[in-house]
């Protein structure tokens, strides 16, 4: 069994926190803005509904106005090799836009699908404002949904005769593992100055091995 899966077996939904032993360790707001650097501002990330308007990445991938259309990330990778082999410093917006819908879809939002969903391109689409949002809180909230959701399934099929704990995990594994270890005695950092604390373990901290 991973650690990933050690460690969520001991989330506790009713408290929010994971419960070792005899020991309990919170799992909050903070923990996830240390560990990605992501901001904790009071400008709130309104899901699903997103944001109005029709930007380059909407039209470039067909998201319709009422939010509830999916791309595969294959093909956000794909454009995005293809775009970044081009000549010319107008295709620059639109790789960063990519990269940054790669890692909402892949990295800090997964949903175990290998889809990206379209609200979070109406925010990619506005670079200017981006940077202004909770992206931290919202991580978090995701997780947390994400682990409630788990937990929850695992507990149904318990209850069935089954003790096993299997499916996907709906968030961020890069930022529980990143949390573990710095808790924990399990490794030390590769990387001890490395920012954000994400990167303190390289890529064991990204595998949740």
């Amino acid at each position: 069994m991973s650690l990933l899966s050690s460690l969520v077996k001991l989330w506790n939904s009713t408290s929010y926190c994971f419960i070792v032993g005899e020991r309990t360790m919170q799992f909050n707001e903070a923990n996830v803005s240390l560990i990605t650097g992501l901001d904790l501002s009071d400008s709130t990330v309104a899901l699903p509904e997103g944001l109005l308007g029709s930007g380059l990445l909407q039209k470039s991938f067909g998201f319709d106005e009422n939010h509830s259309t999916s791309t595969e990330l294959d093909l956000v990778w794909r454009r995005l090799i293809n775009i970044a082999l081009l000549d010319g410093e107008e295709h620059i917006e639109e790789v960063v836009k990519l990269i940054i819908l790669f890692l909402f879809g892949y990295v800090l939002f997964p949903q175990g699908n290998s889809m990206v969903r379209s609200f979070w391109a109406r925010y990619v689409d506005d670079l200017q404002r981006i940077s202004d949002y909770a992206w931290g809180k919202r991580v978090h909230e995701f997780l947390v949904g994400g682990l409630d959701q788990f937990v929850s399934r695992c507990g149904a099929g318990s209850s069935g005769g089954s003790s096993s704990y299997s499916g996907c995990l709906f968030g961020c594994s890069a930022v529980l593992m990143a949390w573990l270890y710095k808790h924990t005695t399990l490794f030390s950092p590769l990387v001890p100055d490395a920012s954000p604390c994400l990167f303190k373990w390289g890529s064991m901290g990204i595998s949740g091995s």
